[in-house]
């Protein structure tokens, strides 16, 4: 597992760091010592797994979650008992004591070692192309089993292929827009474009642009294009007409 250390104490990351060099699995591949750093360290090293402070100069450890572009797994490490609470709500995996018991330690590895095997059994049984009645998303550090009837839309956002639910929810799925396009385009949904799939009873209207492409609006009023190679198919498929 590839790991990111996350600690304003030089002793405590060096404490830490030695515990960690008798996991054969486990691979420290960055540190960082303030909030700003431990930023820019996760969505650089992109890290299976990060053990992270609260109390750190700049932003605390709660503060820098929300400017993740990757999401690892994630262990609070803390001298102090009463963020646990919090901790939890934030899907972190444990919340370990400073200065952190070895046997613990080893205990809450082999947790993120099942958390690993089920989100590969997961991942495995999303690929599957038989299985077209639910998508395996993830939100924050945990899996959900979202019906396709519940999706309105799949697209690319940034780096990740992202969900939107008929309620207004989002997801992010393990999988490629491409691997989507291939897993559940049919009669209910259509790739408009490179970076977006569509649910037909999403969509309230759509037309043709004087520049050839098409545009479509949502049920929720926002505007997506049609790239121009997909217009005259995508026609088809909305007025309810076999496409190929």
């Amino acid at each position: 597992m590839r790991t990111l250390l996350i600690e304003d104490e030089d002793g405590a990351r060096a404490y830490l760091r030695g515990l960690l060099e008798g996991h054969d699995d486990v691979a420290v591949v960055g540190e960082a010592e303030n909030g700003l750093k431990a930023i820019e360290a996760v969505n650089r090293l992109e890290p299976d797994l990060i053990f992270l402070d609260v109390q750190m100069p700049v932003l605390n450890g709660f503060e820098i979650l929300g400017y993740f572009k990757h999401h690892p797994m994630i262990v609070f490490c803390t001298a102090f008992d009463e963020y646990a609470i919090k901790a939890f709500e934030v899907n972190a995996l444990d919340y370990l004591l400073k200065p952190v018991d070895p046997h613990r330690l080893s205990q809450c590895l082999e947790k993120i070692r099942q958390e690993c095997r089920k989100r590969d059994s997961l991942q495995a049984l999303a690929l599957e192309p038989d299985r077209t009645r639910n998508l395996v998303c993830r939100r924050g550090q945990s899996y959900h089993l979202v019906w396709l009837r519940e999706v309105c839309m799949i697209f690319k956002d940034g780096r990740y292929t992202a969900v939107r639910t008929s309620e207004g929810g989002q997801y992010f799925l393990d999988l490629t827009i491409d691997q989507v396009d291939g897993k559940i385009c049919n009669d209910h949904f259509f790739r408009i474009n490179r970076a977006t799939i569509m649910r037909r009873e999403a969509v309230r209207r759509f037309g043709a642009l004087p520049n050839g492409n098409g545009e479509l609006e949502t049920e929720w009023g926002e505007s997506l294009s049609i790239s121009r190679g997909r217009l005259a198919e995508f026609r088809r498929w909305f007025q309810g007409e076999a496409v190929e």
